[in-house]
């Protein structure tokens, strides 16, 4: 099942999984019944929230989240959760998992879910004060990982979730809110310099929610 650019509109027309839950800003919903769904196995869901303030980014240079330029990647609807094309170059991957790998406190290992070669961010529970909401595997300290593809899982506060969606850089994991983190995330993987920037930006964002 592959995704449906509508483009990036700040109203948000985004495709995520029927019954998505993102918590009080966002509702996902389909336009129309199983409108869209056929023969390319293709569903087109609209959401709609709004951001009702400018939301901070401490870690994005500039203090402010972009929009992402271009149609999003297709990503996979099911689980496990992945970037399916226009997948981040390997020399890009590396160098955005090394910075995320020096971040303070990180240890790294493979991860208990994803596809085969996922890569896990981990902090010590017993010394890092966020909350479980913070964390994709709660039990383990796992707050973010990185795909072969390049494209990373983080869980984000609600603001930032909602605005990672907004700006085009992210889709809603398919349980989020149901039986993970209302804020878990799949952020797509960085296509040049700069985006590597701003990705290595958000995943800082949910350490320090984490940490």
């Amino acid at each position: 099942m592959k995704s449906t650019w509508l483009g990036p509109e700040r109203s948000a027309r985004r495709i995520a999984p029927t019954g998505t839950h993102l918590g009080p800003l966002c509702s996902i919903h389909s336009t129309s019944g199983n409108r869209g769904r056929g023969a390319t196995g293709t569903r087109t869901i609209t959401s709609s929230w709004t951001i009702s303030r400018v939301t901070d980014w401490p870690t994005v240079p500039g203090g402010r989240l972009p929009v992402r330029a271009g149609p999003p990647p297709d990503v996979t609807a099911g689980i496990p959760q992945h970037q399916e094309t226009h997948t981040a170059p390997a020399e890009l991957q590396e160098r955005l998992w090394a910075r995320l790998a020096a971040m303070p406190d990180v240890t790294t290992g493979p991860t208990k879910v994803g596809v085969e070669g996922t890569r896990a961010l981990l902090l010590d529970r017993g010394a890092a004060a966020g909350p479980d909401a913070a964390f994709l595997l709660p039990d383990d300290g796992e707050f973010a990982h990185q795909h072969p593809d390049g494209s990373l899982h983080v869980a984000l506060p609600d603001a930032q979730a909602y605005d990672a969606l907004a700006k085009g850089w992210a889709v809603a994991h398919p349980l989020a809110g149901v039986r993970v983190s209302p804020g878990m995330v799949l952020v797509y993987g960085p296509r040049d310099e700069a985006e590597v920037e701003i990705v290595a930006g958000i995943a800082t964002a949910s350490h320090r929610y984490a940490r």
